[in-house]
């Protein structure tokens, strides 16, 4: 059972229940479901996922002019919830929304991003993270009573079209620096430990160069795979050179699937209108300096595409789970959290025993 479904059972039968009891006239100024952080929210969790911060979960937000209500109905809720729900633990945590919480939209979109509205230019889009992005986009609504939360999410729903095109031609950027052309120039001085960091540097950079071609936002680096894999467009043609190349003992070999991985990019930007189609006169693809190079180009016709203004922003990449993972840490029984840990017993216990 998917965390989203068990939390949608947990909702209708036990939380909206309780509510329409007790507060009738908040479940019309609210919106419920699985919300925020977590691999429930964006449906990637799986059997491995129940050892941590996984169970029935319902996420409320009102609507702002009730903000001063929000600690009483959750600590009602806390009171009259159960602390199972079809044999699953009702976690409490509401530094990462894990169980019930309350709070109200402004909050929830202020929290995450540090804005409650879409911004209104380049440079606001610039300060969101897209982790962040996918996380206020993503999860599942149960209710939604006042249409809010829908507004809120679809202003936030995706690039503005500049913006959109000033991140694929930085990611094409990155795409050939940190890509097969440095991974090729530490192979050839034989240092595998740099050549292995520009690996790592291009799989992420060409996953979420897939994102942008489709218009979604990218997750974080745990699920950024997974994610890749369901998209419509470039899944089904660059994971098998993926796959390959990873699997590949020589360098050589790792370094040109990735050129090929390019081509497909290229193809790809060339067949939505948004660059023109530049390719070494020397084929078929190999490893040379015009191979390594050829992403440039598009690269180019995509920054002369946007005002002049937006080629120099750059995109903030500091995500809201560095703050989150911190407070969750100094919280002394954060090992509640994780299944294997909790005789570990609480923060501060000294020696093996």
């Amino acid at each position: 059972m998917k965390g989203s479904d068990l939390s949608r059972q947990f909702f209708e039968q036990v939380i909206l229940p309780l509510l329409e009891k007790a507060y009738p006239e908040v479940t019309a100024e609210m919106a419920a479901g699985v919300l925020g952080m977590g691999s429930d929210v964006s449906g990637l969790d799986d059997d491995l996922s129940r050892d941590h911060h996984w169970g029935p979960r319902c996420n409320l937000l009102l609507s702002d002019w009730l903000e001063a209500r929000c600690g009483e109905i959750e600590a009602f809720l806390h009171q009259h919830a159960p602390r199972s729900f079809l044999g699953f633990e009702v976690y409490q945590n509401k530094l990462n929304r894990s169980g019930v919480t309350v709070e109200t939209l402004g909050h929830f979109f202020h929290d995450l991003l540090g804005q409650d509205q879409a911004p209104s230019d380049a440079a606001g889009w610039f300060r969101l993270t897209e982790a962040d992005l996918f996380h206020v986009t993503g999860g599942q609504v149960f209710h939604d009573a006042t249409g809010e939360l829908e507004r809120r999410r679809r202003a936030f729903a995706y690039y503005p079209d500049p913006v959109w095109r000033k991140k694929m031609a930085d990611w094409l950027v990155y795409l050939t620096a940190h890509g097969g052309y440095n991974m090729n120039r530490a192979r050839q001085r034989g240092d595998g430990p740099s050549a292995a960091i520009y690996l790592g540097v291009t799989v992420k950079r060409t996953l979420e160069m897939g994102h942008l071609l489709n218009r979604a936002y990218a997750p974080y680096n745990k699920w950024l795979y997974r994610s890749f894999r369901r998209l419509p467009c470039l899944s089904s043609e660059i994971v098998p050179l993926l796959e390959h190349a990873l699997a590949m003992p020589s360098w050589e070999e790792k370094i040109l699937d990735f050129v090929r991985i390019n081509v497909v990019i290229n193809d790809e930007l060339h067949r939505q209108g948004l660059t023109r189609l530049y390719y070494p006169r020397q084929t078929p693809p190999r490893i040379d300096e015009a191979w390594l190079h050829f992403l440039y180009d598009a690269a180019i016709d995509l920054y002369r595409s946007v005002p002049e203004p937006l080629v120099w922003g750059r995109f903030n990449d500091v995500e809201k789970w560095e703050e989150v993972v911190k407070k969750v840490l100094l919280d002394p029984n954060w090992k509640s959290g994780f299944s294997e840990l909790k005789s570990e017993g609480q923060a501060g216990s000294i020696g093996r025993g």
